[in-house]
């Protein structure tokens, strides 16, 4: 078996999701298989076709009134250079059924909200409907997501049992498995902690040190409260957002992936609200702050904090550059990673028994 596939939000206009989908892509590769992506589009997930041209002509347009595409388009590049071949586009169910998929290599569906309300109709997909039901199948730290329906996930029983084994990426995710399932699953960490090597991604030059804010979900209090937190340390800000799907000037300047990923390997200290920003600044062992701004559930980045044993780099967004933030002790990453290590290693034992 050595042709893997995997299915996951690879081409999304997501820092997180396109960096898991080339971790795992670079992880598996290092095993010796031949691995590709399955290039399905999410675009025409709630429709039964593709729309017609005048259909695609305003989608089009609007995409490129809101800055999507040129985003895209770095990002289109980013992938033909470093990630994993791609198969051809889908853009339906339809199209992924009428493929002829062997039933002799191992499909791989996640990371990331794979099983969420994400993919629409195209739900049944990412359970692998359109496989020979012969073919090996797993899951890899696949998510629900924070909003599910369990009767949808429950009607998805009957093909996810064709299924060799399951794995999620939160302790959630376990329970649903059992209970609307009824199927075992194990908790595994996220593609970007299996060892990928990322430093061929990183560009040479720039300004090393200073306050890096990745603002995932463009809160105006996280902003404020790096700006504080750089004044208060009197060192430079960076400012970096998260995609914003609405309409809105700003998206023209969202940096390329290359770019992300060296601002926080070169930054003093990481600011943000998002579990990939946390885990680079963690691999690339910089200073971080995790800002909860009350607006979003922080369980998936607690979670690992807590088994990191540096739960407290968690502060409200009104405590950032306050001397009750600057109080917190600077991070053993060795112990860190220590800590980390058996998960990650569990983690890396349940892909090698599929591979082998």
């Amino acid at each position: 078996m050595k042709k893997v596939h995997i299915l996951t939000f690879h081409k999304e206009p997501s820092y997180g999701a396109q960096l898991q989908a080339y971790a795992l892509g670079e992880y598996i590769k290092k095993t010796g298989r031949e691995v590709r992506m399955i290039n399905l589009s999410l675009d025409y997930r709630n429709r039964d076709a593709a729309p017609s041209i005048p259909g695609k002509l305003r989608m089009t347009v609007s995409k490129a009134l809101r800055g999507y595409y040129p985003f895209q388009v770095r990002n289109f590049c980013f992938r033909r250079r470093f990630s994993v071949p791609e198969t051809g586009c889908f853009t339906s169910a339809g199209q992924l059924e009428r493929y002829p998929w062997s039933a002799d290599e191992l499909y791989i569906t996640g990371s990331d909200q794979v099983w969420s309300r994400i993919p629409g109709k195209l739900l049944p997909s990412f359970f692998f409907s359109f496989l020979p039901p012969g073919a090996p199948r797993i899951s890899y730290a696949a998510s629900f997501g924070e909003r599910f329906d369990k009767a949808t996930v429950a009607d998805m029983k009957p093909i996810a049992e064709r299924f060799y084994a399951l794995s999620v990426r939160e302790q959630q995710g376990v329970e649903v498995c059992r209970e609307a399932l009824g199927m075992p699953c194990v908790e595994v960490v996220d593609p970007t902690l299996l060892g990928a090597d990322f430093s061929p991604l990183l560009l040479k030059g720039g300004k090393k040190g200073g306050v890096v804010c990745f603002n995932l979900h463009s809160d105006p209090g996280l902003s404020a409260a790096a700006r504080r937190l750089a004044l208060t340390r009197g060192l430079r800000l960076t400012l970096m957002r998260g995609f914003c799907y609405e309409g809105s000037w700003r998206n023209f300047f969202m940096p390329s992936i290359r770019r992300w990923i060296t601002n926080i390997a070169q930054a003093g200290v990481v600011v943000t609200d998002s579990f990939h920003g946390m885990v680079f600044a963690l691999l690339f062992r910089r200073e971080f702050v995790i800002a909860d701004t009350g607006k979003k559930s922080l369980g998936r980045l607690a979670n690992l904090l807590s088994g990191a044993g540096i739960a407290e780099r968690i502060v409200p967004v009104a405590d950032l550059g306050t001397p009750k933030a600057e109080k917190l002790p600077p991070i053993d990453f060795d112990a860190v990673w220590r800590r980390l290590e058996p998960r990650v290693e569990a983690s890396r034992n349940f892909l090698k028994t599929f591979l082998q």
